[in-house]
């Protein structure tokens, strides 16, 4: 047992288990792309210089905020894309493995603080660390291209909070230069992983979870503790503001959605149950891209599982609260999993259900389970948990193997996730893609009626069925989809993925390729689904809507129609893309003044600045207009 108190084999050890999790991960390096990967990844093939490369990091729209440190991050991945996904799983996998070693710093730091007088705080840092590293809810973080945006969040989340223990250490022995320091580093860190992933701007309410829990009582940190807790407390205050004005705009924010507010909040807790039972007790298929089919209640008391997840939240907030100074980790891991969660899994009207959510929460979960086992009193009960305990973690690692085999092979998870996601319209449509890509169309065709079935309100299955028994000549499978979809009376809420299918019947059509549809069956579809509502994500299916009533025009030869879809495209969003047509529409026509017009008011306006997508567009529309 000496060999474990000296702290650098402790860390020989732990850099040699880094490897070991390469090695697992490696395995995943020839998985595929996935649905949410394509918008912002696919622009990288329009990166050629500078000028191409500033846009591409300034104007992605994943959020509010565009995340523009994580589009940097994908320029190494520039000529990568799209026949090259191992690159950018072998650069997630590396951040994955940075942010391990920032944890077990973070681990050595806390357990330091919290047992100053054991021998083994470098092995139990260990431990924390490889227990968070080889977790299999964390793959689909590193395994979906898209994520790096949550762990290179993480990353700075994680370099924040070791930099906040170490300059609260530094501010006892000088307070001034140390709250520069600790100041400084909160807000560097928080704008890193804000734009990175705006979910970072939660870093400062993981400090104050560590202030009001770990560091409650302590009397060596004392100093500067009330300005310290005051001003994390206050950052607590805007989030929590945040969420409140989410409420007040609910209706608009979900009208979107398949589900309602309420109907959202309902079931996030029954949701945070099955994240913290998939910590401990891992689902091989249960980790997987597709969670479009989660089931959700409408009401916190629907069904057995929902009352008692209801139930269970309520009592580890109220134990975390009564208990924060007493028992200081249980409620260190219930309050930070429950803060890290406070944006993407309350009342935001993001999708129900995602892995990746848990990438930063489930750090502290891992560190309590850690402590709780090094707490029990009796040298050989301690003996024996560390060797369950790495029974426990050999078992993890082998769920996590499978988990990465299957996921690398693109096949086997295409078939395996569409067994296990009855229902999920992203899994068919996954599946199908790839069987079409080797000319399997009955297959195919096979596995997205099952999905209509499966889920009827699923209406892009129903386009998908529609274009494969075109292109087979299956008049029926036509017929059917084009009845059913014409006649369907709820109301239209999500459309997303019908604009890029109507589209790509278009071009079946146009190309002569579906001779059973007509440009008119079409125009008839794309009016039926603009009846969704325009607000949120549905303005960018509204747009591609437009788009494809706009193209149809053009096929037509029907130059009113043309132009009143495209004035409707930019009403609805503003674009460099939309801009150009519409110059180029006015100078078809000869409309010279109102082609000025529009590019000096419209276009021009809009390029507040050098790096304004509208600045080349402005450029461009004016080089037009001279020639």
């Amino acid at each position: 047992m000496k060999i474990l108190k000296s702290n650098k084999i402790v860390f020989s050890i732990f850099l040699a288990s880094l490897i070991f999790i390469y090695w697992i991960y490696h395995f995943g390096f020839s998985g595929a792309f996935y649905f949410d990967d394509f918008r912002p990844l696919s622009k990288l093939s329009s990166v050629k210089d500078f000028s191409s490369a500033w846009q591409y990091i300034w104007n992605e729209t994943s959020g509010p905020l565009g995340r523009p440190i994580s589009m940097l991050s994908f320029l190494l991945n520039v000529n990568d894309w799209p026949n090259n996904s191992e690159n950018f799983f072998r650069i997630n996998t590396i951040i994955h493995l940075i942010n391990g070693l920032l944890i077990y710093g973070i681990s050595y730091k806390l357990f330091k603080f919290l047992k100053p007088n054991s021998s083994y705080i470098a092995i139990l840092a260990l431990f924390s660390s490889f227990f968070w590293l080889i977790l299999p809810l964390n793959i689909s973080t590193n395994l979906i291209a898209v994520q790096r945006m949550a762990s290179l969040s993480g990353m700075f989340v994680f370099a924040g909070v070791l930099s906040y223990l170490y300059c609260v250490d530094y501010q006892q022995k000088n307070y001034k230069l140390g709250s520069f320091l600790l100041y400084g580093c909160i807000t560097v860190f928080t704008l890193l992983a804000m734009f990175s992933k705006e979910n970072g701007l939660l870093l400062p309410l993981l400090l104050l979870v560590l202030e009001l829990t770990v560091f409650s009582l302590s009397d060596s940190i004392q100093q500067g503790r009330k300005l310290r807790v005051a001003s994390l407390s206050l950052c607590y205050l805007v989030v929590l503001f945040y969420l409140v004005n989410a409420v007040w705009h609910a209706e608009e924010i979900y009208a979107s959605r398949p589900y309602t507010f309420i109907e959202r909040i309902t079931t996030e807790p029954q949701i945070l149950v099955d994240y913290l039972r998939l910590i401990f007790v891992p689902d091989i298929y249960s980790f997987n891209p597709f969670h479009d089919n989660y089931p959700y209640n409408q009401s916190f008391f629907e069904t057995k599982y929902s009352t008692f997840s209801t139930v269970l939240i309520i009592i580890l907030i109220l134990l975390a609260l009564l208990w924060r100074q007493k028992y200081k980790v249980f409620s260190f891991a219930i309050l930070w999993f429950l803060t890290a969660h406070l944006l993407e899994s309350t009342v935001i009207g993001l999708e129900l259900y995602y892995e990746h959510r848990n990438y930063v929460a489930s750090f502290a979960v891992c560190f309590a389970a850690v402590y709780s086992m090094s707490s029990i009193h009796g040298k050989k009960s301690q003996i024996f948990m560390s060797m369950l305990f790495m029974l426990y973690m050999a078992g993890l690692s082998i769920c996590s193997l499978l988990i990465t085999k299957t996921w690398g092979d693109q096949y086997l998870a295409a078939y395996a996730w569409q067994y296990n996601q009855k229902g999920s319209m992203r899994a068919s449509e996954h599946l199908a893609l790839k069987l079409l890509e080797d000319g399997n169309k009955p297959d195919a065709l096979m596995f997205v009626k099952e999905n209509a079935k499966n889920c009827p309100d699923c209406l892009n299955s129903y386009l998908q069925q529609m274009l494969i028994g075109c292109s087979m000549g299956l008049n029926s499978e036509v017929q059917y989809t084009k009845e059913y979809l014409l006649a369907y009376r709820k109301p239209l809420r999500s459309v997303a993925g019908v604009p890029n299918t109507l589209a790509s019947l278009q071009d079946a059509v146009e190309k002569k390729q579906c001779e059973l549809l007509s440009l008119d069956v079409l125009k008839e579809l794309n009016k039926k689904f603009l009846q969704s509502p325009v607000s949120g994500l549905n303005v960018g299916n509204h747009l591609g809507l437009y788009t494809n009533l706009y193209s149809i025009a053009l096929l037509e030869k029907d130059s009113i129609a043309a132009d009143q879809y495209l004035e409707k495209m930019w009403l609805l969003s503003p674009q460099p893309w939309i801009a150009s047509i519409q110059v180029d529409r006015y100078l078809e026509q000869r409309k010279y003044s109102e082609v000025i017009h529009f590019t000096e008011n419209e276009v021009c306006k809009r390029a507040t600045n050098e790096s304004s997508p509208f600045k080349q567009a402005c450029l461009q529309s004016i080089e037009k207009i001279k020639k």
